[in-house]
């Protein structure tokens, strides 16, 4: 469901991460009578998408055992603006990762400094706590399109 609220956009839309969740959350339901969950989405931002209706449609192109593969198409005012490919797996498969994430190179989230962006221009900030791992701010032009931080 696309929120109504633009307290959730940033700079011309909706926040990217938000409206990616909302296409993964279609999806899975469109897997679920697979017996399948999302794994991986690769998602594509053809136009902003406006905190309004949308109309949110999933194709399984492809339901097998062991995977399945889903396109997500997100449409307002019958304009493709966002659009995905899902790769989606059995659920139980989703589970049995047990590679453990070593994030020891990363500062606790405590002692990094909180980045508050400009409320006029990226509303969506005043929902979540951003904090910078390394100093690198958002917008800030560095030599490498990176930022890495945690965000709550």
């Amino acid at each position: 469901m696309i929120p109504l609220d633009p307290t959730w956009t940033a700079f011309h839309g909706l926040q990217g991460g938000l409206v990616v969740a909302w296409l993964l959350e279609e999806a899975a339901a469109a897997a679920e009578p697979l017996g399948h969950v999302p794994m991986t989405i690769s998602a594509h931002f053809l136009r902003a998408v406006d905190p309004a209706p949308a109309d949110v449609a999933v194709e399984v192109v492809r339901g097998g055992r062991r995977t399945s593969s889903l396109t997500v198409a997100l449409r307002q005012d019958g304009v493709l603006r966002a659009h995905g490919i899902v790769a989606g797996g059995p659920a139980q498969a989703a589970t049995s990762w047990d590679d453990a994430l070593d994030l020891s190179r990363l500062p606790a989230p405590r002692d990094v400094a909180e980045f508050v962006p400009p409320r006029a221009f990226v509303p969506f900030g005043q929902h979540v706590e951003i904090r910078p791992v390394g100093g690198v701010l958002p917008g800030a032009g560095g030599p490498e399109p990176v930022y890495e931080a945690w965000i709550r």
